[in-house]
């Protein structure tokens, strides 16, 4: 007997799930349309499964437990986040993937390769791996596993076979969560100074004193805002690159304190989708700034390809609030201290330059103990506010 779709979504919520991520999957269409039509507030569509296992991951950070899903089409898109984030920085998430392609010969070629290995792969990456097993009573005692592996930061893949769960029950009315409407405001451009570089743009940032949290991407920026400013307040990525908007969104959407992100142009080209994410989603405490030097510095300062792209026009396209374009220091000092009288999703685009004698040191702090004290004052804060 198949497992009802509702049964299943309250079982994950009384097993502790409080966000829910995913990419569609037609195998458990009926997951998909009660998670729209009655978990709208708990419930992100993401572009792609690697957006989305960087939104879980966020989830986490900001104190909640969060259920990434995905189709096994989608594994590829998630192998990098999930072996240089997930199981890098013991972020504990529920995945569940639904497998096309499987037993061989009963789906569409193109699943074929993919059903084979789904299994595999997933262990490949040194994820707990089980089959969601079709009873009721038998998926009841493997959520309670599932559980007191995730409180001890393990994360785990539970593989859902066709058939396992009943997609018949799908009549149920779709009223999935509206954009919020920003109303697509006007971009507005400040010139003044020379060309600043990275330090000095996350400097004058600091300078504000404002109370947000901060996820540095992977790179020189994690780099430097720990040389500047090492404290628990930051997440310093090591890898997942084009990740950081997406942490910062699940973070947003975890708790109510405000959130900043350092990204830079290369790692935001890669997953440039994840600017629409946050544009529906909304959230009235996001900053996003793009420092574009025009070159991957960390790896020999080889050209991006941002030289013609107009990221502010793209960011307001994608519904941000507030859209900054930045050319020069004095432009960036009086950007940021705007950044007080500010609610709402925010995207600030500065130009930089590159300096060669800006290289700060890695981070000495273990990855796990960079996220588990970023969460840690987070749930500190959480009970002050």
């Amino acid at each position: 007997m198949m497992i009802d779709s509702g049964t299943f979504l309250s079982s994950l919520v009384d097993s502790g799930i409080q966000r829910f991520i995913g990419v569609p999957c037609s195998y458990i269409s009926g997951v998909y349309t009660r998670l729209e039509a009655e978990h709208q507030n708990e419930y992100l569509s993401a572009t792609s499964e690697g957006e989305a296992i960087g939104i879980g991951a966020g989830v986490w950070l900001g104190g909640k437990q969060a259920c990434v899903m995905g189709q096994n089409s989608g594994l590829g898109n998630m192998v990098n986040p999930l072996t240089s984030l997930i199981q890098s920085y013991s972020i504990p998430l529920l995945i569940l993937i639904s497998r096309r392609g499987w037993p061989i010969g009963t789906d569409e070629a193109q699943h074929e390769l993919m059903g084979e290995i789904t299994s595999s792969m997933l262990s490949l990456m040194q994820l707990d791996v089980n089959d969601l097993p079709s009873t009721q009573t038998d998926y009841a005692s493997a959520l309670e596993k599932i559980t007191r592996s995730l409180s001890l930061r393990v994360s785990q893949a539970l593989i859902i076979n066709k058939g396992t769960i009943d997609n018949q029950n799908t009549a149920v009315p779709v009223n999935s969560k509206e954009p919020v409407n920003n109303g697509y405001s006007n971009i507005i451009s400040v010139a003044g100074g020379r060309a600043p570089t990275r330090t000095e743009v996350m400097s004058c940032y600091l300078e504000q004193g404002l109370p947000n949290r901060i996820i540095a991407s992977t790179g020189y920026n994690a780099r430097t805002l720990y040389g500047l400013n090492d404290s628990a307040d930051n997440f310093y990525m090591a890898g997942s690159m084009g990740c950081a908007s997406s942490i910062a969104l699940g973070y947003a959407h975890s708790t109510l304190l405000p959130i900043t992100v350092f990204d830079g142009d290369g790692s935001l080209l890669m997953k440039l989708g994840n600017l629409s994410t946050v544009g529906r989603y909304g959230s009235s405490h996001y900053v996003y700034i793009l420092l574009d030097n025009g070159a991957h510095e960390s790896t020999g300062a080889q050209k991006t390809n941002s030289g013609g792209v107009r990221f502010a026009e793209i960011a307001r396209a994608c519904n941000f609030k507030y859209v900054y374009e930045c050319d020069g220091i004095d432009a960036v000092h009086s950007v940021m201290a705007e950044l007080k009288n500010t609610t709402g999703t925010v995207f600030i685009h500065c130009r930089t330059a590159i300096n060669p004698n800006e290289v700060f040191p890695r981070p000495e702090i273990p990855l796990d103990n960079i996220a588990l004290r970023f969460r840690h004052k987070t749930l500190d804060l959480a009970e002050v506010n």
